[in-house]
């Protein structure tokens, strides 16, 4: 059970964090332009989102089967990613990022790198103190 509330915990911080910069924008919805990367940060949250709850939801139809939690955030992240792709080319055009942006940015894919081997260390634990 504390499983299910570590990698709960970690996703809808992920989604808050970046629905909180998205939003921080100014004009959020009606700009015509927006900074690379908005709309795919914002597809890739939604669709970590959408694929969590639904592995919560087969977790419990499935009475405690734990195995397909593992993948959902990979999933979401590859499905949020083509609707970002989508809305980005969908919406206007690009404002390019400023030097700080782009420190920010590297910051953060190097963190989720970080936090995608931590995982992947996690879930290679687990499994050989589970045998």
């Amino acid at each position: 059970m504390t499983e299910i509330l570590i990698f709960l915990i970690i996703p809808i911080i992920i989604i808050l964090l970046a629905i909180a910069f998205s939003i921080r924008s100014k004009n959020f919805i009606y700009n015509k332009e927006h900074t690379e990367g908005k709309y795919m940060g914002l597809g890739m949250g939604i669709g970590i989102l959408g694929t969590v709850v639904i592995s919560i939801i087969i977790f419990f139809l499935t009475k405690g089967r734990f195995e397909y939690f593992y993948f959902s955030p990979a999933v979401g992240v590859a499905l949020g990613a083509g609707i970002g792709a989508s809305l980005e080319k969908k919406y206007g055009k690009k404002i390019k990022l400023t030097e700080k942006q782009k420190k920010i940015k590297w910051i953060l894919a190097i963190s989720g790198v970080g936090l995608l081997i931590l995982g992947i260390a996690i879930f290679m634990l687990s499994y050989y103190l589970a045998k």
